[in-house]
Parts: structure tokens; sequence; C-alpha cells
């Protein structure tokens, strides 16, 4: 039997050469001279017209030159392909089996199904004709595709075995790849691999689309709702976020190709290298990326991703001065009374003005950072101290902050410009006291400080003097001190000669000389 277009060609000259010998149209046509006179009579049977054969499809042209006159009855039942074809549309953990559908049918037509092989063979040749793909054509800088490989690598640390995922990043246009290992697959992995996978593009797309993946994706759907921070990494950033559907790969071929690409240096990695640290395990990937993959050329271009990247790279959005600091937590609170927001036992001070108001609370890996209304209010680094807290002094009331400086620092830092004997005697208010902010001794210190000011530093620091030489620490005592001016009349009695004071300088018999 003649192929199709040797068929119509041969076809031709018989209704176009009809007066040229079988040979001639044969040796025309390569083909036996029996074959050309066969199908010559076979015209004048079936007495078609040129514009009949050109009408009809060669599967019909054959079927009537050929036909042998016999036919061929056949009872049997085709399968149900609609309700096949919608049980594969299904879950993978949904749907029945192959063989399950084809007992249902045998069960159903008895003696009028076809035989177990004639139905999977015509089941999978449906599913495959419904099985097309349409390829995407991307412009440079409009996308970059994501996703994690299946594949784990792996390092040891302190002779423990870890465990790494690996992130893979393509752009649309020119295909050119970049992966980084992390820890885990969380939504600060993802947020961090993303980063990383910028900056090594030294740009930003339109466009970022990966799967539906649970850390990144809160609802998925046409128009996904996603989690917070990937909504802040969109924003500082400046792209748009996109998903494929759901259990559907091929909406993010682009990355699912690139992972099958990376797949083959990570199976590398893992089976002939050892590795000790992350740092170690993502130098290695980046470099045998670059060289066995961006730097190759296609398998059926003449061009390299390197190459088509130098077209792409200038179309990307500039990346921001500022690194992104990936967020480790995110999550909204009322400011308690005390105007202290607790993270992971420890609390941070926000302006009092908002004690009782909504907040959100961002951490990132060394800050806390605290936003009222989408504005920035204030700003803490990272204290890992239980049971304690920071407080900045301008977000204290005033009243809180003066009671606050009621301390030992604070009323040490004044005594020190008034004189070294202020600051001995504010430290003899609070030796007794185990706290440094003991209010009975501020209370003490700020009687002290009173009488500063109204007598001045330098009587003040002559009555220091005087009650420290006289054991006497209380502002009672100074008080009294500086009201009788008892500083003034203070003289040394070492050399006091007067015959009528007892001096151990002066003997008996110099006491009645006078």
């Amino acid at each position: 039997m003649l192929k199709p277009h040797n068929l119509r060609y041969l076809l031709w000259l018989l209704y176009h050469c009809k007066e040229q010998s079988n040979r001639m149209i044969a040796l025309a046509a390569n083909c036996s001279h029996p074959t050309v006179a066969k199908l010559r009579q076979i015209l004048r049977r079936v007495n078609l017209s040129w514009d009949e054969v050109t009408e009809k499809k060669d599967s019909e042209l054959k079927a009537l030159l050929y036909h042998t006159g016999k036919s061929h009855h056949n009872d049997k039942v085709d399968p149900d392909y609609q309700a096949i074809s919608q049980q594969f549309n299904l879950p993978k953990k949904h749907r029945k089996t192959l063989a399950m559908l084809f007992k249902e049918y045998q069960l159903r037509f008895g003696s009028h199904a076809y035989g177990k092989t004639i139905f999977y063979e015509k089941v999978r040749t449906y599913l495959k004709s419904q099985h097309v793909v349409m390829k995407q054509h991307y412009l440079p800088a409009e996308i970059m595709c994501i996703d994690y490989a299946g594949t784990k690598l792996k390092y040891n640390e302190n002779g423990q075995t870890r465990n790494l995922n690996v992130f893979v990043a393509c752009l649309g246009y020119s295909k050119k790849i970049f992966a980084f290992a992390t820890p885990n697959m969380k939504s600060e992995s993802w947020v961090h691999a993303l980063v990383k996978a910028l900056d090594y593009f030294g740009g930003v797309p339109d466009t970022i689309q990966f799967d539906n993946a649970k850390a990144m994706v809160k609802q998925s759907g046409r128009l996904a709702l996603f989690h917070q921070n990937v909504q802040l990494l969109s924003l500082y950033y400046h792209f748009f976020c996109d998903t494929s559907r759901v259990g559907t790969p091929t909406d993010n071929a682009v990355a699912e190709n690139a992972v099958k690409i990376v797949n083959a240096i990570l199976v590398q990695m893992r089976a002939d290298l050892i590795f000790f640290s992350i740092s170690e395990v993502n130098d290695y990937l980046r470099k045998a990326v670059e060289d066995n993959i961006n730097t190759r050329p296609f398998q059926k271009l003449h061009t390299t991703r390197n190459e088509l990247f130098i077209i792409e790279q200038p179309k990307l959005k500039p990346l921001p001065s500022v690194p992104y600091e990936p967020v480790m937590a995110h999550k909204e609170l009322k400011v308690p009374s005390t105007y202290l927001i607790p993270y992971k036992g420890h609390e941070y001070s926000v302006p009092h003005a908002f004690a009782h108001k909504q907040v959100t609370l961002r951490v990132t890996i060394d800050e806390l950072i605290v936003f009222h209304d989408g504005k920035e209010i204030a700003r803490h680094t990272l204290n890992e101290k239980q049971g304690s807290f920071t407080r900045l002094p301008e977000h204290m009331k005033p009243e809180h902050l003066a009671e606050q400086r009621k301390s030992l620092p604070s009323f040490l830092a004044w005594a020190k410009d008034v004189g070294e004997d202020a600051e001995k005697i504010v430290r003899k208010q609070y030796a007794p006291f185990q706290s440094e902010h003991a209010r009975r001794a501020g209370k003490q210190c700020l009687v002290l400080q009173a009488l500063c000011k109204n007598v001045g530093h330098d009587s003040f620091n002559k009555a220091c003097y005087f009650g420290l030489s006289r054991k006497l620490y209380s502002p009672d005592s100074i008080e009294e001190i500086i009201n009788t001016k008892a500083y003034e009349q203070e003289f040394d009695i070492s050399h006091a000669n007067h015959l009528h004071i007892r001096n151990p300088h002066n003997n008996e018999e110099h006491r009645y000389d006078h």
C-alpha cells in the first residue's frame, strides 16, 4: 500500500496524464507498473472525479480505493471515555484505578465488552489525545518561576547528619537558573531563598509564580490569598505574586523543568560529596549550577542561558538600596496598660500613648518592630533575657520617667557634678537597700537635691564632707549642718594650743602656766 502523499501523486498522474502508458506513469511515480494498472482499474470502477479525490481525507481515500468488499461486524461497546476522563481528573488518592474501571465496564456490558488489553489500549489512547499543553512564551523580565526540588541534600554537623531542602528559581525568558539550600521549607526559608535569588539575578521581575505551598498561600484560588510575609516581600520589591492551579504542575512548567535539570547535580552532590556546613553546600551548588547549566548551550539552540540573560537583565527592575530583612514572626495584638509588648519571654516598650490600642508586631532576624495604623512607632534590638523588659525613656509617661529616675545611677550622675563628697552621701542613702531603685532612698536623695538647689554646689559639698567626717549621713543631718553652717566653724584640733582645751600635746605642767 502506497503512502498517502505517494498515492495522491499517482492519482494526479492518472487523472492528468491518461494518455501515458502504465510503465511511464510508474516510472514518474516511483512505483511498479502493476500497481498503476490496478489503481487505474479501481478508478474506473468507483468513478471518482479529481475534485472529489482532493476533498477526501487520506483515511477515506484508502478505504475507498483498497476496499476488499468484506465487512466485519463488531458488536463490542466502547468504554465511556467521558466518565473515565472525569475520574482521572480527580486527585490520585480519590480516583478509581484503571483495573477497577475495567471490572465495572465488564460487569455492565458482559459479552459486548472488549477484552482487558484492548480496553486499556483504547482508554490510554483517548487520555493521551486529551492531554495537550499550551507552550508559554515569556518576555524578558516578565516572570520568575520558583519551586522546591524533591531531592534533599545533607551535611554533617558535630557528628550529626542534617538534611537540606533545595529552592530553585528560573527566569521565564532566559531560563537562567538559581539554586539555594535551606534548612526547611517554612515560610521564612521561602522568603530568605527568594531574597537570595533576586540578589543573584540583580533585579526584580514583574511577577513571581509558584505552586500553592501552604507556607506561602493562605487560600488557593484564581486569585490566591497569600500569607502576610509574602505580601510584605512583594510590597518591598514591587512584584506581583501568582500561583498555578491546584494539582496542575504544568502551569508552572518553567520551574518544574528547572528542578529536573538541577536534580542531576543534586543526586551527584548527595552521593559523592561530604559537606560540613550550609554555606559549603550553597557555595558548591551555586558554582555547579553556573558551570554545568547556565554557561552551557541549550540542547536545541545555539545559545546559552547566560547569553539570553544579557538581554533580560537590563529589563529587570532595580533592587532596593537597603537589603530586605526576612520577617520571622508577624502578629497583631493589643498593647497592655504597661505599654510593654511581650515576645518570647521578654517585653518591649512602645510610646505610652498607644496603651490599649491595636498594633502590629513584626520580628526580623535581629529586630522587633511595632506598627500602628501602618506607621512604625517603635523599634528594638531583640533581647533573649527571659523575664525582663526593654523600656526606652522616650516611650515613658513623664510621671513614670520621673519615678524611674529616682535611682542610684541617676542620683550619682547628678552628684558627680556637685562633688566627690556629695557622691559619697548619695551612696550612703542606698547602702542599707539591695535595690538601686529603693523608693525610700530615692526620696532621701530628692531632699538632698532640694537642699543643694537652695545653697549651691559648694556649700552643699562642704556640708556633705562635714557629715561624712562625723558619720552624719541622713538628709536631716545634712540640713542641720547647712542651717547651722557647722562646716564653716570646723577647725583642725590637732593645732589648737589654748590652755583651757585638753590636748594631748599640752602636758600637765603647762596647764597652769597662764
